[in-house]
């Protein structure tokens, strides 16, 4: 583990002291409401300007019954976004990054270490106690 400053929003797990990997990134985005809705279209917005930041980008839903009903699944769809599903997702070790925002399932820890850059979790709660 590197001893680098901690940012607020990204813990950065370096491979190499002192170094954090420069953009374009691949982000594998992990959503599931109108909560998480906002930040999907933030990434993809950003993906698509002349500023490339992200490189690639992917979405994970649930896999339940009216999936496919999702306001994630459907923007996805909408916009040409790979989309999988939880239980079938893409070979770890390949994005760069991972963002979970309201997406209703706890992260194994081999997904979370999958990420050179590690994960990102946006929590709405009101309760700084009670953040996740």
């Amino acid at each position: 583990r590197c001893n680098q400053a901690r940012s607020i929003t990204i813990f950065a797990r370096c491979r190499q002291q002192n170094a954090i990997k420069p953009p374009p990134y691949k982000i594998l985005f992990f959503g599931s409401d109108h909560f998480a809705l906002s930040t999907l279209e933030k990434l993809h917005n950003s993906g698509q300007r002349d500023l490339k930041i992200i490189k690639e980008l992917e979405v994970v839903c649930l896999a339940h019954s009216n999936a496919r009903n999702s306001v994630i699944y459907k923007y996805s769809q909408e916009n040409d976004i790979p989309t999988h599903f939880w239980g079938s997702l893409p070979p770890l070790g390949y994005f760069d990054m991972g963002v979970i925002v309201s997406f209703g399932k706890m992260m194994p820890r081999k997904v979370i270490e999958s990420f050179e850059l590690g994960m990102i979790n946006v929590h709405g709660s009101l309760l700084p106690a009670l953040r996740g």
